[in-house]
């Protein structure tokens, strides 16, 4: 496996993170008392995981 197939991996494993968050995120319970603390967690997580997938696109691109 080259580094290019690495890094799609990676890529990949990231955005199935991202989207299993996003829906952990659509599906709060706004009563809970931690609501908002969960909330801006799962916001926080997949602010990380974008910039992540970001820095990956970008080692794609310095590859070529």
């Amino acid at each position: 496996m080259n580094k290019n197939e690495i890094l799609k991996t990676v890529i990949d494993s990231l955005m199935k993170q991202r989207a299993d968050l996003n829906y952990e995120l659509a599906n709060l319970n706004h009563n809970e008392a931690t609501f908002n603390d969960r909330k801006m967690t799962l916001e926080f997580a997949i602010s990380n995981i974008d910039m992540q997938i970001g820095n990956r696109v970008m080692d794609l691109e310095l590859q070529k």
